[in-house]
C-alpha cells in the first residue's frame, strides 16, 4: 500500500521517458488487490494518481484506462485529463491524470441531500451529461453514481477503463437500461422519481418519452436492484471501501471502517469475550446477553449468541451463525429502506472449526419497544393511532420483499425518534415459495398483535 503524504518516485514512460517526483497527500479510493487512487501534487499542479496492483493484469488495467481518457477527450467530453503514466520505484505501474479543482465526488453530494426533490433534482443533471455520452457512442459498463464527479452543475464521467467507444449513439434501449442502473440508489417504491429521471434522459437526447419507455425502466430498475443488494451484501463479509474482515487466532470478525475510524480493533476484539468485555446488561438478566459498550463516546449494544452444546456449535459450520445472520439482515433491511439498528461488528469465536460464540454489535437507538409505548397511559390517542399506522407500513414494506420476521412482536420494534425500527433479526428469512411465505407471514401478523387479544390480525 502506498504511503499517504509520502513523496513517490515515478519513472516516466510515455510520454518521453524521464523521472518525476510526485508528492501525495491522502488516499481517495482503494480497491483491494487491484488498485489505489491518490489525491497528489505534480510540478505544483494538483493531480489524481492510479496504482495499479493485480499481479497480472496490471498493464493492461493500465493502458485501458490510458486509451480510454484519450479516447473521451478526444470525443471532446468532460473528463479528466491524462498526463502521463510509468512504473514506481516499487515495481508497480501508474497512470497520473489532472485533478478535477473544487469537484466531489457524486454519492457524497448525494448522501449529504435531504430525501426528496434535491436527490432528484442531481441525478437528472447526472441522466443528461450521461445522455451526451450515449449520443457520442460512448457506454459506460460499470454504471453506478459513484463513477461520476460533480463541479458545480457539471458532472464528470470516471472509469474510463469500463468505457466501451462505438462509431454510432448508444440505442434507446441501452441508454434506458444505464438509467435504471443510475437510479439503483433510489428505492422501488419511488416511482414517481424513476419515471422522471427516464424522461429527462430521453429529452435531453431528443427523444419523446413513452409509456413504454418508462414500464421499460421501472422494470429493469427492479431487477437491478435486487442484484445491487445481493452485491452489497457480499461486500458487507469481506474487507472493502467501507468494512474490513480480520482474523485472530481464535476469532473471524468483520467491522464497519467508519463506525471504528478504521481503528485496529484486534486486542479489543480478543478481549470482548473475557470479563473486561462485558459491559452494562441492556436487559438486566443474570446472564449478559445484551449489554451495552462504548467506543470514543460512541453508545454500542451488543449481543452475544452463545452455542449450547456440540450439536448447536457444530450447526454453525454448515450454515451461518446467529450473530452473522443478525448482520446480514440489519444490511439487507437498511439497503430495502426499511428501518433497523445499524451493524457495525460481527464477531465469530471458535474451537477448531466449531463456532463456541458469537456477538453482533449495533449502533444504540435511545427509545421504548413498543409494549412499552403502547402500555404508557399518558400515550394520546392520535398518536397511539400514527404510531400503529407506522409500525404496519414498516412491517408492510417488509412483506413486500417476501421477507418474514420469525419472531415479529411489539417487544421486538424499537419506537425510536426516527420512527418504529425492527430488532432482533437473526431468525429472518426471504422466502423464494408463496406456499411457506404466507404461513411465516401469517405467523409474524399473529404474534405482532396490533389490533389487540382475541382479534384476528389484518393482514398489512
Amino acid at each position: 500500500m502506498t504511503t499517504p503524504s509520502a513523496p513517490l518516485l515515478l519513472r516516466r514512460v510515455f510520454p518521453h521517458r524521464r523521472d518525476e517526483t510526485i508528492q501525495c497527500t491522502h488516499l481517495l479510493r482503494s480497491v483491494p488487490g487491484k488498485r489505489e487512487v491518490l489525491d497528489a501534487r505534480w510540478n505544483d499542479q494538483p493531480v489524481v494518481v492510479k496504482i495499479f496492483f493485480h499481479p497480472c493484469q496490471a498493464r493492461r488495467h493500465l493502458r485501458r484506462e490510458w486509451r480510454g481518457l484519450n479516447a473521451v477527450m478526444a470525443r471532446e467530453l468532460t473528463s479528466q485529463k491524462p498526463l502521463f503514466y510509468g512504473r514506481t520505484d516499487a515495481g508497480r505501474w501508474a497512470l497520473v491524470v489532472e485533478k478535477i479543482v473544487d469537484s466531489r465526488p457524486a454519492t457524497d453530494v448525494f448522501a449529504g441531500l435531504p430525501e426528496g426533490p434535491e436527490r432528484v433534482e442531481l441525478l437528472k443533471n447526472v441522466c443528461r451529461e450521461l445522455a451526451t455520452y450515449h449520443d457520442r457512442g460512448v457506454l459506460q459498463r460499470d454504471m453506478h453514481l459513484g463513477n461520476f464527479l460533480l463541479k458545480g452543475e457539471r458532472a464528470f464521467m470516471l472509469d474510463s477503463g469500463q468505457m466501451t467507444f462505438r462509431s454510432r449513439p448508444v440505442t434507446r434501449e441501452e441508454g434506458i437500461s444505464q438509467v435504471a442502473l443510475l437510479g439503483g440508489i433510489l428505492q422501488d417504491d419511488d416511482e414517481d422519481s424513476l419515471r422522471s429521471l427516464c424522461r429527462a434522459y430521453l429529452e435531453a437526447r431528443g427523444y419523446r418519452p413513452s409509456d413504454a419507455d418508462e414500464a421499460a425502466m421501472m422494470s429493469l430498475h427492479g431487477r437491478y436492484r435486487k442484484a445491487a443488494v445481493l452485491r452489497g451484501l457480499k461486500k458487507t463479509l469481506r474487507t472493502s471501501k467501507r468494512y474490513r474482515r480480520v482474523e485472530g487466532q481464535a476469532y473471524r470478525a468483520v467491522y464497519e471502517r467508519a463506525f471504528f475510524e478504521d481503528a485496529d480493533l484486534g486486542p479489543w476484539l480478543e478481549r470482548l469475550n473475557g470479563p473486561a468485555g462485558a459491559g452494562e446488561d441492556a436487559k438486566r438478566g443474570k446472564a449478559p446477553s445484551v449489554f451495552t459498550l462504548e467506543w470514543n463516546a460512541k453508545k454500542m449494544v451488543v449481543r452475544r449468541y452463545r452455542e449450547r452444546g456440540r450439536i448447536r456449535a457444530i450447526l454453525p459450520a454448515f450454515e451461518t451463525s446467529r450473530a452473522k445472520r443478525g448482520w446480514v439482515n440489519g444490511h439487507l433491511l437498511r439497503m430495502l429502506g426499511i428501518g433497523t439498528p445499524r451493524p457495525v461488528c460481527c464477531v465469530e469465536f471458535h474451537r477448531g472449526c466449531l463456532v463456541r460464540e458469537s456477538f453482533l454489535i449495533l449502533e444504540c437507538i435511545e427509545g421504548n419497544t413498543l409494549a412499552e409505548t403502547l402500555r404508557d397511559p399518558d400515550l394520546p390517542a392520535r398518536r397511539r393511532e400514527a404510531l400503529l399506522h407506522q409500525v404496519r407500513q414498516r412491517v408492510h414494506r417488509l412483506h413486500e420483499h417476501r421477507i418474514v420476521h420469525g419472531d415479529l412482536k411489539q417487544a421486538h420494534i424499537l419506537v425510536s425518534a426516527q420512527g418504529p425500527v425492527l430488532t432482533d433479526l437473526d431468525r429472518m428469512k426471504v422466502c423464494r415459495w408463496d406456499f411457506p411465505f404466507k404461513i411465516r407471514r401469517d405467523k409474524d401478523l399473529k404474534r405482532l398483535n396490533l389490533d389487540g387479544p382475541g382479534k384476528e390480525p389484518a393482514r398489512v
